[in-house]
């Protein structure tokens, strides 16, 4: 393995040794291009990286905020169905002892109709 590396590299010298400078001049024009390109492409691709990420980020924080204001909306909408069940609540109270008395057939005890009573105070 050593010995063809070897002549590779003794052939690679005698192939070398025989390039004009202009040769070179070229090689080395060709060799900076490409460098340049693969800078270039290599920062355009961070570049588009960072970009996607910002993107990403952006959704994810416009995402949160529309979740944040639903979660809002549907707090409103459980406090006013909260506040009207506690008024309906109330109103059935008040009338419970007035449609009991009306009532021949059904008598409750008084403590019950106290409470009753107070509690739709």
């Amino acid at each position: 393995m050593l010995g063809i590396l070897s002549t590779i590299g003794n052939g690679a010298a005698k192939i070398m040794g025989n390039i004009s400078p202009a040769a070179w001049r070229i090689i080395g024009i060709v060799a900076g291009v490409m460098l340049i390109f693969w800078i270039g492409y290599s920062m355009g691709a961070r570049n588009m990286r960072d970009r996607i990420n910002g993107a990403v980020t952006e959704a994810i924080i416009d995402r949160a905020a529309d979740d944040a204001a639903a979660a809002i909306d549907v707090s409103e909408e459980l406090r006013g169905a909260e506040a009207e069940r506690g008024e309906t609540v109330r109103e059935v109270i008040r009338e419970v002892p007035v449609l009991i008395r009306d009532s021949r057939e059904c008598d409750l005890p008084a403590d019950v109709m106290k409470r009753l009573n107070e509690v739709a105070r």
